[in-house]
Parts: C-alpha cells; structure tokens; sequence
C-alpha cells in the first residue's frame, strides 16, 4: 500500500516527492500496458505526464525502458 504522505496536489497533476516505490509503480503500469505491448519512451513520459509529475521523471523513465530491455533479453 503506497504511502499517501509523499503524494502532493497542485494544478490538477500529482507531483511525487521521495517516494521511489511509487515511480516504479507507476512507470510499469504506464510503460507495460496490457492492451498496447510496450510503449516507446517519449509516449511513456507523456502518458505519466497527462497526471503526474517528479524531478527527473525523463531519466527514471529513459532508465526504466532501458533496464526492462535487458529483462527480456534474459
């Protein structure tokens, strides 16, 4: 269960703080979407975008593409 404390509103998107468990969460849930494969990274990063936002959302998203494609090369 996330931890609400690190979540804060401001201007209709929910900026997130500390909280790394969180990004991840919602990194995978944007970029291994059920009904669209694997979305590249420039459409992962808008999709969060529409809703969310964190410092260095770019790099964590660029970083989690990268990491997942060498999870299925495996």
């Amino acid at each position: 269960m996330f931890d609400f404390t690190e979540l804060l509103h401001y201007k209709s998107k929910i900026y997130i703080l500390f909280d790394e468990a969180i990004k991840n969460e919602l990194m995978k849930l944007h970029y291994n979407d059920v009904l669209a494969e694997h979305y590249e990274v420039n459409r992962t990063i808008n999709l969060l975008f529409k809703k969310y936002y964190w410092v260095n959302m770019m790099n964590d998203v660029q970083e989690y593409v990268a990491l997942y494609a060498v999870y299925l090369r495996i």
